[in-house]
């Protein structure tokens, strides 16, 4: 069980650091970001 929150607890600080890298990226890279968001929303943990 705490493995297992300690796992969530990763992918959700990853997740955050994404967003704001993602705030940070240029409107040129938005179809590369919108794939990564989609392959971040399959993610199990998050």
């Amino acid at each position: 069980m705490k493995k297992t929150e300690n796992f969530r607890g990763v992918c959700n600080k990853d997740a955050e650091n994404f967003r704001i890298r993602k705030e940070k990226k240029a409107e040129r890279d938005f179809a590369f970001w919108g794939l990564f968001d989609v392959s971040l929303s399959l993610c199990v943990c998050c």
